[in-house]
């Protein structure tokens, strides 16, 4: 059994944020009003972001377990197989998939 991490895993998260931005500018959860600026920064409403993120990120938690890892999103794996599965999930997650899970609490909760 692997440890998990304390915190997510960086390169799995790094698959994660990109994956979310093209969703937002996309046009999905137009409360976020994210809008790239010319100078390669972004502009959104935080408190709609970070919970639509959360969102995002625990329904892809939550599938990585599924898939056979038991920390998740927090598996202390570098190899490619769990990089794999990751990206995979990432991408065939759907806004339904997203629309229907719970999200990570933060500390305002």
């Amino acid at each position: 059994m692997s440890r998990a991490l304390k915190s997510m895993n960086k390169k799995a998260t790094e698959i994660l944020d990109k994956r979310f931005k093209e969703l937002l500018l996309e046009g999905n959860w137009p409360e976020v009003q994210y809008k790239r600026n010319e100078y390669g920064g972004a502009s959104y409403m935080l408190m709609e972001y970070s919970s639509k993120r959360s969102q995002f990120s625990k329904a892809i938690h939550n599938k990585v377990v599924e898939a056979g890892y038991e920390h998740g999103m927090f598996q202390n794996a570098r190899n490619e197989v769990y990089m794999t599965v990751v990206n995979t999930i990432i991408q065939g997650l759907t806004i339904s998939d997203v629309e229907n899970s719970d999200r990570f609490r933060t500390m305002f909760d």
